[in-house]
């Protein structure tokens, strides 16, 4: 295990929402040798950009857990749009391996267009699971 001094941090983040990270580094790894880069798991979501604060991202995904509400199909629509999905460790580590092609850069931009274009589209219509 290589010895490094910082085993915490506090990261803040899109400050005008007050997002604030308590990261904890239990470990380094040497050497791995599976494919790079990981993720590990981690309990709960992450938000999507923009949602606002904690209390927003709390209504987002009371919102979006309950097709009944008013506001689902605009939340779960600009949701897709932001790239949201649950936390699924294989689906992150698919996005992180994407960031070495153009293949997440593509699908952001299929999203922008649709968006740019008057409304969101049905997500099943556009290439990539992004």
């Amino acid at each position: 295990m290589t010895s490094f001094r910082a085993r915490k941090a506090r990261y803040f983040y899109d400050c005008g929402d007050g997002w604030k990270h308590d990261v904890k580094i239990p470990e380094v790894i040497d050497s791995y040798g599976g494919e790079l880069p990981a993720s590990v798991p981690v309990p709960g979501d992450a938000p999507p950009e923009d949602v606002g604060d904690v209390g927003g991202f709390e209504h987002f995904l009371q919102a979006i857990g309950d097709s009944a509400r008013s506001e689902y199909d605009d939340l779960a629509g600009w949701g897709w749009s932001q790239f949201y999905e649950p936390s699924d460790l294989t689906s992150v580590s698919r996005r992180m391996r994407a960031w070495k092609t153009d293949e997440l850069v593509r699908a952001r931009n299929e999203r922008y267009e649709c968006r740019c274009a008057g409304g969101l589209a049905d997500p099943s219509t556009l290439s990539g699971s992004f």
